[in-house]
């Protein structure tokens, strides 16, 4: 093998271990993929309910620190005879190891 390729390929191996090792030490706490769903599995996706239908919000999270308290706020925000943005709930959940999501039901 010749130099040159032999230093391109060292040079491409020192960036892609930089880049997992940089991956791997993100310890940056990250809510993602917020979402509201039908169901408490959180598969039956929607953005449209009925009056009397029961709803989810789920989160998918990493990085979280144990004890995190993580709080979800329910506004109404187009509901006639209500003002716009009236909060009508307040939930919270303390993290657990292990989690890599949570729901809060309405």
């Amino acid at each position: 093998m010749s130099t040159r390729k032999f230093s391109v390929i060292l040079a491409l191996t020192v960036v892609i271990l930089a880049t997992l090792a940089c991956s791997a030490l993100s310890t940056t706490p990250t809510v993602s993929n917020i979402r509201m769903a039908t169901d408490d599995t959180g598969k039956t996706t929607t953005t449209t309910y009925s009056p009397s239908e029961v709803f989810f919000v789920f989160a998918d999270l990493s990085n979280i620190k144990v004890g995190s308290v993580i709080e979800a706020k329910w506004y109404a925000v187009n509901v006639t005879g209500v003002d716009a943005n009236t909060e009508i709930n307040t939930s919270d959940y303390t993290y657990e190891s292990g989690i890599d999501y949570v729901y809060f039901k309405l």
